[in-house]
This record gives structure tokens, C-alpha cells and sequence, in this order.
């Protein structure tokens, strides 16, 4: 989560918590060109100095050694409400993508392939987030658990909306929702909000719906910074590590580019031997091993 964004959602308070949805497809993981790179060390050039770190690190990011993990279940099924055209189309060289909204849905793919999920298409949309909200508060008997329990093959149910918005139009929607007191009270501070996310998930630690908001008021960089940040640690990342040098999810506010230490404790979440709900410290011991670093050297 980007620094003054609103606070990192705590994990074990979640449980219970949806919120409604409605849905839109892309298709399968397609790896896109970056104008930043990781610049992180590759596992097999670290000093073992250094694996005591990486473990450490991971385990904040999922919560801590006495918290187990969240993860997706069901199939993504990605709403975009908004959207901005790049400023600068050079910055990228992708000819797939030329605004947030396709970067969103490429981020989403990435992830999706990583956690071994499918993406569904939607039938819905929304032009912007004023028609967004109207939709909200037009539904008369709106509860958080709406869509929580549609099937998979229901496309007009969405379950993950990255919202590209006003930071006053932001604060409407988590009213109108509602998202927890803890976003609402941080609007007290509208300047100091640049992105944030709010995974649902349910007692059994699935992690059912989620929201990304991204205001319209950042340069490209820090929007595809937000994009990639807050959509990977909605999987199942909460927690932000700042100073790291492994992992990218701080609250630095500056461009940067999701790391190959983030994706492979992604795909270790998802690995098929963990169920939701398992402990923290093994995931990460699995982790070290993907790595092929002996987490426990005394060197």
C-alpha cells in the first residue's frame, strides 16, 4: 500500500466481511513490457546473510508467524470502473495497453496465472465511479454478502472492482458500501490518500471479494505503481514491509515494479499443498525452498 493511503486491513478482522461486486473478463496472463525492471538480487547470487531477512520479511508481509493465510478460491470476476488515458504513451511500449484500465486487467491476468485461477467476463460496466455509486445507491436492499455466493459461471456478479476515481468520489463509495470505519475516518486527510485496497474474506480465511482504488490525480508511473501493488497484495499480501529490498510492497511513494520475491511468495500461497488457512511459517518455508535457500543457516 502506497504511503497516506488508508490503513492496511487486519487480517483477522476481516472474517465475515463482503462486499458487492459486479463483473467484466480478460483473457490469459500476457507478460508486459515494464519501464522500470527488478533490480532485486536473483536467489542464487544472495549472500545466506541474507536468507534470515527474506524469511522474515515474508512472514510480516502474510501477518506474522502466529497468523495463517487468505487466498482466492473461486474465479476472478474483474470489474474496471473508469479509467485515464496515459499521458505518455512512449512510456510503455506495449501495444496492448494504452490506459489504466488495460494495465489493470494485465496486472489481474498476471496474478491470476500465478495463483492458478481463471479470469471471468463480465456483463457489466461502469463508465466511471459517479455511475458506479448511483448504481450502489440505487439498490434499494444492498447488503455486504450480495454476489458473495454467485456461481462461477454468473457474469453479471463481480467479485474483484479496481476503481479509478476522485479522492471525494472514493470516500462516497466506501460510504455507500460500507467499508470499515477505519477508510471512512482516513478521508479526514483527502490529500494524503493515493491507493488502497480492502480484501473480503470469510471465516474459513477465502477471501472472497476485493476493491483496489486508484485516485485519477497521479502521474502514469505511481497508477501503474498502485495498479500492480494493491491488485497482487489483494491475493492474499496484506501487510506492507517498508525498506525492504527483496519485496516491493512499502509505503513509499515512488514508482516501482512488483519483484520475483513477490511473485514467488504469491505462487507459494497458491501452491496446490496449501489450503487456505494454513500457517504462516510453513507457507514460508516453502517459500525458501522455491528459492533454494536454507531459511535456518546460521551463516
Amino acid at each position: 500500500m502506497i504511503k497516506g493511503a488508508i490503513g492496511r486491513p487486519n487480517t483477522r478482522r476481516l472474517f465475515g466481511r463482503l462486499v458487492l461486486l459486479v463483473a467484466t473478463t480478460i483473457g490469459s496472463c500476457h507478460v508486459f513490457a515494464e519501464s522500470l525492471v527488478d533490480t532485486t538480487t536473483p536467489p542464487a547470487l544472495l549472500e545466506k546473510s541474507e536468507y534470515g531477512q527474506i524469511f522474515d520479511e515474508a512472514v510480516h508481509i502474510l501477518g506474522g508467524n502466529v497468523n495463517v493465510i487468505s487466498k482466492w478460491l473461486r474465479p476472478i470476476r474483474l470489474v474496471v470502473v473508469g479509467d485515464i488515458e496515459w499521458d505518455d504513451p512512449d512510456v510503455s511500449t506495449d501495444e496492448h495497453y494504452g490506459s489504466a484500465a488495460d494495465y489493470a486487467r494485465l496486472v489481474i491476468a498476471e496474478v491470476a496465472s500465478l495463483a492458478k485461477l481463471t479470469v471471468a467476463v463480465a456483463d457489466d460496466s461502469y463508465s466511471d465511479a459517479n455511475t458506479y455509486l448511483r448504481a450502489l445507491n440505487r439498490s434499494a436492499k444492498f447488503t455486504l454478502s450480495d454476489c458473495a455466493d454467485a456461481e462461477a459461471a454468473d457474469k453479471t456478479c463481480g467479485n474483484f472492482f479496481v476503481v479509478f476515481a476522485e479522492v471525494s468520489e472514493m470516500e462516497a463509495i466506501t460510504k455507500a458500501i460500507p467499508l470499515r470505519p477505519v477508510y471512512q475516518k482516513a478521508f479526514a486527510n483527502p490529500a494524503g490518500i493515493k491507493c488502497f485496497f480492502s480484501p473480503f474474506q470469510t471465516g474459513y480465511m477465502e477471501i472472497r471479494q476485493a476493491l483496489v482504488f486508484v485516485s485519477k490525480d497521479l502521474p502514469q508511473e505511481m497508477v501503474r505503481t498502485c495498479l500492480q501493488e494493491e491488485i497482487y497484495q489483494s491475493f492474499g499480501m496484506f501487510n506492507d514491509y517498508t525498506g525492504s529490498r527483496y519485496y516491493s510492497f512499502n509505503n513509499e511513494i515512488e514508482p516501482k515494479v512488483i519483484t520475483r520475491y513477490d511473485r514467488a511468495l504469491l505462487e507459494t500461497i497458491y501452491d496446490s499443498s496449501f489450503k487456505q488457512g494454513a500457517p504462516v511459517f510453513a507457507v514460508v518455508k516453502k517459500l525458501m525452498e522455491r528459492l533454494g535457500l536454507d531459511s535456518f543457516t546460521d551463516e
